[in-house]
């Protein structure tokens, strides 16, 4: 596959341990000097807190009974109801009544949402 010449490095991305991840990959340059974000002086996103968007109107909904149609592919339903825990920028979280489940689905997926009270 390679030339002889070739030097392959070896680098090995899987951990030593499948049940302790290791993430300190060799050949990975670490700065200290790189300020980390401080994520709680952030100003939340204006998907967010507008309305005007889905994820702001989903964002009053919190806590509520709903029930989300998602489309499949180009012509296919399924819809998921429960209790809406959280929205990000790309995805819902629901509780299903019956088992406490969560189920996580796509925000663009989303064609309808009922609010069941």
């Amino acid at each position: 596959m390679y030339p002889k010449n070739y030097n392959v490095p070896n680098y090995n991305p899987m951990p030593n341990n499948p049940n302790m991840p290791n993430y300190n990959y060799p050949n990975r340059p670490v700065n200290p000097n790189i300020p980390k974000p401080d994520m709680e002086d952030r100003e939340p996103l204006p998907v967010f807190k507008d309305q005007e968007y889905l994820q702001g109107y989903l964002m009053n909904l919190i806590g509520e009974y709903v029930r989300i149609d998602f489309l499949i592919g180009t012509n296919t339903f399924l819809d998921k109801e429960g209790r809406l825990l959280d929205v990000g920028v790309d995805y819902v979280v629901l509780q299903e009544a019956e088992t406490d489940d969560y189920i996580i689905g796509d925000l663009y997926s989303i064609k309808f949402v009922k609010v069941l009270r």
